[in-house]
């Protein structure tokens, strides 16, 4: 099923890649549902023509697929693609005007483990001054505040500040002047979010630090002299099963990056603009290490902090405002399949009548096979594209509740019965064969 969701009046000028992000999340979770982004720029007129142009004429084409994010501009169709970037070279010059020796830089989400880390770096290799911004009290953090002081090199100021409030990050600027402290850069890491996300209440608080931190961080320093505005984004611009408000705070700071940053060439902003869509992290932290896990499988390899640090400062030397970095062992398998992300599906598909109660017609092995890869897959929450058949389910996170559900789906979809209970009296290892 094709699903739009159309903005007839969209500004020439700005990008809308935080609802993009959200509505790929929504086509990962129903990948029967393929949701697109289309855009109308300049007060088109005949954006509802053009919107049914978008429903009809790939069909009628030889392109399997087309980006699920488009944007009419007088004329000119565009679509959002994802295109290789070359490593950015080590090179000093292009370093001038990132970190500085004895630099002051501000960090927002700061004593997160990622956070610790970032100010490690910066405390060690250039004996930066860091005002740290955090909503818990100096008292609740003394710990991390003293593991970052031991190191003897820098100074480190804790603020507890809410960045979502303006006022607040206001009087983070009073006291900036008070000391006689001058930004060189801003880093935004903060993020926040609920495990349940089950009332707009609860999404509508989750985006804020990313999305309203971005806003004033911005705007309460836009007349500082800085030379970096940097936002950790993450891959989950390209769709999340588990957040969806992360997902679209991901999306909202790239746009930002993209308007900010053309506030810099105007002159009316400071310093180079960057959201850098991490992957997957190296993590101590129990439940963070068995999502690791999970990615390891899919072919990523983890990031650590000295390594990203060193990219980040090349990528500040770039002309991108937003970029993804990630490690892998298969870049190729992970490239496309994040093309598969942003692209939707426009292959005709055959009539075919379906009723609930009928099972599905198998008429061969392979076909028994398909559909149970696409019954497993939809469980777990993954594409089948990127579910690995020779490795064991339950290292997807396969559990008793995914096993019924299968079970349900098989005896629904395929005239399979198969007892649980015979599962739950001995351990088996759960593979597709």
């Amino acid at each position: 099923m094709q699903l739009f969701y159309a903005l007839p009046y969209s500004d020439e000028n700005t990008s809308n890649e935080d609802i993009s992000a959200l509505l790929r999340s929504y086509t990962m979770r129903n990948p029967d549902h393929i949701w697109n982004l289309i855009e109308f720029a300049d007060n088109c007129s005949e954006w509802a023509n053009k919107l049914l142009q978008e429903l009809v004429c790939p069909s009628l084409n030889n392109d399997a697929t087309q980006p699920n994010h488009v944007k009419y501009q007088g004329q000119s169709r565009f679509g959002s693609i994802l295109t290789k970037a070359a490593l950015p070279a080590n090179n000093s010059a292009l370093r001038a005007n990132t970190f500085k020796q004895q630099g002051v830089y501000l960090i927002a989400g700061a004593l997160g483990e990622l956070g610790m880390a970032l100010c490690e770096q910066l405390l060690t290799q250039f004996n930066a001054t860091l005002i740290l911004l955090g909503r818990r009290k100096e008292t609740q953090c003394s710990d991390s505040l003293e593991q970052l002081k031991a190191s003897k090199q820098g100074q480190v100021h804790y603020l507890s500040t809410d960045i979502v409030c303006e006022q607040s990050l206001e009087e983070v600027h009073k006291y900036l002047d008070e000391q006689g402290l001058q930004l060189n850069g801003i880093l935004h890491l903060g993020t926040d979010f609920k495990e349940d996300e089950n009332s707009w209440a609860d999404f509508e608080h989750a985006i804020q630090v990313k999305m309203q931190g971005s806003i004033n961080l911005d705007k309460v320093f836009s007349q500082t002299d800085l030379d970096l505005f940097v936002m950790f984004s993450s891959m989950a611009v390209f769709g999340s099963l588990n957040h969806l408000s992360y997902s679209y705070g991901n999306g909202f700071q790239n746009a930002f990056a993209r308007t900010r940053q053309q506030q810099v060439l105007k002159g009316e902003r400071h310093g180079q603009t960057l959201a850098i869509n991490w992957g997957y992290w190296h993590s101590n932290d129990p439940v963070k290490s068995i999502e690791n896990s999970f990615a390891e499988k899919k072919g990523y390899q983890l990031i650590t902090m000295p390594d990203a640090f060193d990219l980040m400062q090349s990528l500040l030397g770039s002309e991108a405002t937003n970029i993804g970095a990630l490690l892998s062992q298969t870049p190729d398998k992970i490239y496309q399949n994040t093309m598969h992300l942003m692209s939707r599906r426009t292959t005709p598909i055959q009539k075919a009548t379906y009723s609930k109660n009928i099972p599905i017609e198998i008429t061969t092995s392979s076909d028994i096979r398909g559909a149970v890869i696409k019954i497993v897959s939809n469980v777990i929450g993954i594409s089948a594209e990127e579910l690995d058949l020779d490795c064991d389910l339950y290292d997807y996170g396969f559990d008793s509740i995914s096993l019924l559900k299968t079970f349900q789906q098989l005896k629904d979809q395929l005239n399979i019965e198969l007892q649980a209970d015979l599962f739950k009296k001995h351990e088996h290892h759960i593979c597709i064969y």
